[in-house]
């Protein structure tokens, strides 16, 4: 499967933060929260799409993301240069830039993240327990 290094941790332009944004309300199940210091989306804790400085990502079944990296431009998802992501896409700019074709991917990677177990959400930790984790 193609690969290709990352960029660093910057943060995503205005503009494709306010486009994910927009996209991302219309799925209500979908919260989106920060994660890399970009905004991601999340479905039943599971992260379904993101960003990631200029790159927009989506988690796909299998078979789906094989269709997606099957695109021009469209690469695994490595945050970290040599340990792509399983199943994580980066979207070729062609199918950001076009609503008809971004579409059907957002709702399969919502679709795929909604199918999978729900993740147990971490307990908080509080500023006493910080200070025990650490060695005195």
């Amino acid at each position: 499967m193609p690969e290709r290094a990352m960029p660093s941790f910057e943060p995503p332009p205005q503009q494709l933060q306010q486009r994910f944004n927009k996209l991302l309300a219309g799925y209500p199940e979908a919260v989106v929260r920060k994660m890399f210091g970009s905004p991601c989306a999340f479905v039943n804790g599971n992260m379904a799409t993101g960003l990631f400085g200029v790159d927009w990502f989506v988690r796909l079944d299998p078979a789906a993301a094989g269709e997606l990296l099957a695109v021009d431009g469209a690469v695994l998802f490595s945050p970290m240069p040599g340990r792509p992501w399983a199943d994580y896409v980066v979207l070729p700019v062609a199918l950001i830039s076009d609503d008809d074709r971004l579409q059907p991917w957002l709702e399969a990677s919502v679709a795929f993240v909604a199918s999978l177990p729900r993740k147990p959400a971490k307990p908080p930790k509080s500023a006493t327990s910080a200070k025990a984790a650490k060695p005195a």
